[in-house]
């Protein structure tokens, strides 16, 4: 017996990035680098963050800091594709938000990669952490994965 998780479907998913591979975004056996993934994983977290107002790089006054991290894969991704990279939020705590994210092919309603991280919400000048304001925890309820669970009430 496995312990080894299913691909996620991408319905899963409530917010939905298209990204396109780049020629160096390849390793030296032919498919797409670990750390890609990772990247682009980061950026479809980040986008939904900046595009609902909870995020300016440069005048946030709160940030959020990677703590943890995992990721598995089930098909690799290659040059040139275009993939769609999905997020969800499984876990909402005091100071912490747990994000899900999956990566598609073209064509495949089922990850070639998916995985998770936590986030700590923190002070930009020292980096202690800080509560959850309300549009934040509004936005993280709004998109909730939607894979049966239900998100904490207000």
């Amino acid at each position: 017996m496995s312990n080894r998780p299913e691909p996620n479907p991408k319905h899963f998913y409530p917010y939905m990035l298209t990204m396109t591979t780049r020629w160096n975004d390849q390793d030296i056996y032919g498919h797409m680098n670990n750390m890609v993934y990772g990247e682009m994983f980061d950026t479809v977290v980040n986008r939904l963050l900046i595009e609902h107002g909870i995020l300016d790089f440069t005048t946030s006054t709160h940030i959020g800091l990677v703590v943890a991290s995992q990721y598995q894969f089930f098909e690799g991704a290659n040059y040139p594709e275009e993939l769609d990279v999905g997020v969800g939020i499984h876990h909402l705590g005091r100071t912490s938000v747990g994000y899900s994210f999956a990566l598609f092919r073209p064509g495949k309603d089922l990850a070639a990669a998916q995985g998770s991280y936590t986030h700590v919400f923190v002070e930009r000048q020292t980096h202690k952490p800080t509560a959850l304001w309300p549009e934040l925890r509004q936005l993280m309820r709004e998109h909730w994965l939607r894979d049966g669970s239900m998100p904490p009430e207000p």
